[in-house]
């Protein structure tokens, strides 16, 4: 019988992964057919600090954390460098993201470089071997289902790199989102609901992994400047663990 429930269990996880590159090569090919009349390429970046680093539901270091991140977009196509850093040295993060975005579409490929405590951070940086790089690969795809309602929904898979169980096979980590924006009194708010559908990095089994909601404001600082400032609670429904959050940004 456990073996029927693993036949069962990677069957289910093929035809998500499947059904995921279909979506994702479809939504790639359609961009490629498109003709991009905007030429001019334009900078900007942006300095997060955060009470704390979370992602998908895990929290990383002890210590607040700066993330800075510059981009270059140009047309619907958007290079981005980001970066992240705590303060007590226990989480260190460079990723490298391109993304393409047409009408509610928005396709990505991620690269994500995070060293474990004690690891030098150049020490393997350009590794990418199958078997020993410790970077993570990532296809995401992005989708707004209209202005009037502006759902949000996410499908996100790691399909190369460190996403491994213990005996070395790629777990391909696949990760639902979706997310619900609106604005009260010019606070924008957020709510959202992450899941995953099967065992890898982010659970033992299908679960609800990231539920959150957030309220953000904008305080105005002369004129020209304004700094989002926002407050966020963070639920992890599997690991049963609840976090609070609070955030200022500069943008440039």
């Amino acid at each position: 019988m456990s073996f029927l429930f693993r036949e069962i269990e990677m069957t289910k996880k093929n035809i998500i992964i499947g059904l995921l590159l279909l979506l994702f090569t479809g939504v790639l090919q359609f961009a490629n057919a498109q003709n991009r009349k905007e030429k001019a390429v334009s900078f900007s970046g942006q300095i997060d600090l955060k009470s704390l680093h979370y992602w998908r539901g895990f929290k990383s270091g002890d210590a607040p954390s700066v993330e800075p991140s510059f981009s270059l977009s140009a047309g619907g196509f958007c290079a981005t460098l980001w970066g992240g850093y705590t303060f007590d040295d226990k989480y260190r993060e460079v990723d490298l993201i391109l993304s393409y975005t047409h009408k509610n579409f928005t396709i990505t490929l991620a690269d994500y470089y995070n060293p474990a405590f004690g690891v030098s951070f150049p020490d393997k940086a350009f590794v990418f071997t199958a078997n020993s790089t410790i970077h993570l690969m990532e296809g995401i795809v992005d989708y707004t289902i209209c202005p009037k309602f502006p759902l949000q929904l996410k499908a996100a898979c790691i399909f190369y790199g460190a996403d491994k169980d213990v005996h070395g096979n790629n777990y391909h980590s696949t990760y639902f989102e979706a997310l619900y924006p609106f604005n009260i009194n010019d606070v924008n708010f957020n709510v959202w609901l992450g899941f995953s559908p099967f065992k890898g990095m982010y659970s033992e089994v299908s679960a609800f992994v990231n539920n959150g909601f957030s309220g953000m404001y904008s305080v105005k600082l002369g004129k020209k400047i304004q700094i989002p400032v926002e407050a966020s609670v963070l639920w992890n429904p599997y690991l049963d663990k609840v976090y609070g959050r609070l955030a200022v940004s500069y943008s440039f």
